[in-house]
């Protein structure tokens, strides 16, 4: 699987774990440890990774993340 669409399944991942959470960064990160198998320390840390993950995401694909997922994503920019 090429590096791009392993980084674009990731983000999709992460951002519909957000959803799910209810938007609650807390819930989100335990969710993804649990049940994703990731070892996130800390929100700080998720918030790392996933922007991290983002920058490999351009063109149509990031406009479309940043329409559906808004919300989400000004959650994660805001937090710190």
């Amino acid at each position: 699987m090429p590096e791009s669409a392993v980084k674009d399944e990731e983000i999709s991942i992460f951002l519909l774990v957000v959803r799910g959470s209810d938007c609650d960064l807390k819930k989100a990160v335990i969710r993804l440890n649990l049940k994703d198998h990731y070892e996130f320390k800390n929100i700080d840390e998720f918030i790392d990774k996933f922007h991290e993950v983002l920058q490999f995401i351009g063109g149509e694909r990031l406009k479309r993340i940043k329409e559906v997922y808004g919300k989400e994503l000004l959650l994660i920019d805001g937090y710190k």
